[in-house]
């Protein structure tokens, strides 16, 4: 019947408008592939994902797009170890992610295509970029982790309420204020938690409070509560509450911060035992200040040094503050535009590790590390500056001779007749001295600096790990992945043909090993190349 095919026909045209219409708007990118892997079909947003040329796209060759397609991947073996793995194994279904080199994330998913009579008819593969997703992820753990690190080493309680009041968290701090473990806290109602006056009064300022809450405001609480020790006795707390809420806005509890003020209420009780405290803490700081091995001064805007500690007068090299004071503090910097730099940040703030060159008494410069502060009086009129003065004279030095040690090191490697180039653990390259640009014909001004694997370039024409790569991998990885790399103690080895325009095939053996920090931390990798042709 003729009709009956056409009704068919028709039916057959509306699916295939219908299912390329899908695949055009899907956000996934779709590739299709039949039973040979030849690509049937594809989706424009696979293309745009991918960042693939569009005449590469439209020559449908899957050798010419896996080739383009290895440049950019992060771990090509694995992604191709994956594909040849489905191609073998036809039924299975898989979801995975990779990466490319510049860091855009993809979950792929692939299932094979199978009609009715079990035959396998290809492979269809989606793929989305996860990218955003990932990298959201990863900022909400370290978000997480640094407020983690922060409630479980913070000095004082802090904690959260559902908006029943009912605790959900409690910091480790709970242990020294009221000798609990977090989970007994939490375990426990609020009304177990205070006195019965501390009891009625937080639930006075709830009420208070709790207006603004439903109207949407963050307002915040503080009052004072005295909180039940493990063992029934008292301690005095200051405790600060501020409403939660979603994204949305919606409240989903109350976060608040528990400070022990139990010394702070016993002040009054205690003024006179405070007094002799005072007396005997001016004590122990003359003491402090007559034999701190730090150097502790005093002085006034002006320039004009108070007092300075036994310490001090012998870094300075004078007998008093007099003595200074005749000759002038401020003539003693050796840059001026330090001492105005100096004063104009302690003004904003206590400054610290602020490294200048002063001269001493007998004519010597030496080299001071000083931490100083502001002290004003109650209206914030400065009174004094008070600070500590360290030599750090030697340091310096040892510093100086640190880097010239390095650039001694630096032109070693420079003169070394071996080929040699090293990178860093970001594999960017930091060194690569004259037999490399002898080797390669690459000037080492046109490398040092740079990464994604350029070092590859004059040897394979391509941008790909090389030997001084694995020396970040491990022992397993290595004996799994390149049998042909050998490794001798902490040295790696192998050997390369390579195909050089000029002189034909030339046989290379590569030696590698890590450069360690004093810590003993990988930092980097040097390798050395000899033409053994």
């Amino acid at each position: 019947d003729i009709s009956e095919r056409k009704r068919a026909e028709d039916e057959l045209k509306l699916r295939n408008i219908l299912l390329s219409t899908q695949q055009e708007v899907s956000i996934d990118g779709i590739l299709v592939v039949d039973e040979k892997g030849t690509m049937m079909s594809f989706n424009r947003r696979f293309v745009e994902m991918m960042g693939m040329p569009k005449d590469l796209a439209e020559s449908r060759s899957e050798e010419l797009s896996l080739q383009w397609l290895m440049d950019k991947l992060a771990d090509p073996m694995e992604f191709m170890t994956k594909v040849q793995y489905l191609y073998e194994n036809r039924s299975e279904t898989s979801r995975d992610e990779f990466s490319f080199k510049n860091g855009t994330v993809f979950d792929r998913y692939s299932a094979p295509m199978m009609g009715g009579d079990g035959k396998y008819y290809g492979r269809i593969w989606y793929f989305r970029d996860i990218t955003e997703r990932r990298r959201a992820e990863e900022d909400l753990r370290r978000s997480e982790e640094r407020y983690r690190l922060l409630a479980e080493n913070s000095g004082d309680v802090i904690f959260t309420l559902d908006t029943a009041l009912n605790y959900t968290y409690v910091s480790p701090a709970i242990v020294r204020l009221r000798g609990l473990e977090a989970s007994e806290a939490m375990a426990m109602t609020i009304d177990q938690s205070m006195t019965s006056d501390s009891l009625a009064k937080s639930m006075a300022e709830y009420a208070r409070i709790l207006p603004e809450v439903e109207k949407g405001l963050n307002p915040e609480s503080r009052i004072e509560v005295e909180l039940y020790r493990k063992d029934r006795s008292t301690v005095w707390t200051e405790v600060t509450l501020r409403p939660m809420r979603d994204n949305l806005g919606k409240l989903t509890g109350f976060i608040g911060l528990v400070h022990d003020i139990s010394a702070r209420r016993g002040a009054e009780m205690d003024l006179r035992l405070m007094n002799l405290k005072l007396r005997a803490s001016e004590m122990e700081y003359r003491n402090l200040f007559e034999n701190s091995p730090m150097g502790i001064f005093r002085a006034d805007f002006s320039g004009r040094l108070l007092n300075a500690n036994p310490a001090a007068l012998r870094m300075l090299k004078f007998e008093s503050s007099e003595d200074i004071n005749r000759v002038g503090l401020n003539s003693l910097y050796q840059s001026q535009e330090d001492r105005i730099r100096l004063i104009s940040m302690v003004q904003q703030g206590t400054v610290s590790g602020f490294e200048t060159d002063l001269m001493r008494g007998d004519g010597q410069t030496i080299c001071l590390s000083i931490n100083m502060y502001l002290e004003n009086d109650e209206e914030g009129n400065p009174l004094y500056l008070e600070g500590t003065i360290e030599d750090i004279t030697e340091r310096k030095r040892a510093e100086q001779e640190l880097r010239e040690s390095e650039r001694r090191l630096a032109d070693i490697i420079n003169f070394l007749p071996l080929a040699t180039f090293v990178i860093d653990r970001g594999g960017r390259v930091t060194a690569w001295n004259r037999a490399m640009e002898q080797m390669t014909g690459v000037k080492a001004v046109n490398i040092v600096g740079r990464g994604d694997y350029e070092y590859a370039l004059p040897f394979y024409g391509l941008r790909r790990p090389i030997l001084i790569d694995r020396v970040f991998e491990s022992d397993e990885v290595i004996e799994k992945k390149y049998p042909q790399v050998s490794r001798e103690g902490g040295i790696l080895s192998a050997e390369s043909r390579i195909l050089n325009p000029g002189s034909g095939e030339i046989i290379l053996v590569g030696y590698a090993g890590a450069l360690r920090d004093t810590d003993g931390n990988v930092v980097g990798a040097i390798e050395s190349i000899r033409d053994i042709t």
